[in-house]
């Protein structure tokens, strides 16, 4: 195992049974990181983002049950 894989299994242990909130969930960094976030069913995940663009990138990752969407702006 790599450093790497120990690395990646050490965050994936710390986060299980987590709740996780993204804010700009719905762009290209947020997505990417709730995409990996998402295999671990355990781990509930609140994408906040205000929309701005009105797209979701992986639509497919508010399919999943452990994904949610608050639309919101925190100015």
């Amino acid at each position: 195992m790599t450093l790497q894989d120990e690395s990646l299994a050490a965050a994936r242990r710390a986060l299980a049974g987590a709740r996780v909130a993204i804010t700009g969930g719905a762009g290209f960094i947020g997505s990417a990181l709730a995409e990996r976030l998402a295999d671990d069913p355990s781990v509930e995940i609140v994408l906040f983002d205000n929309l701005h663009h009105d797209a979701v990138r992986g639509t497919d990752l508010l399919a999943r049950p452990n994904v949610r969407l608050v639309r919101g702006d925190v100015r």
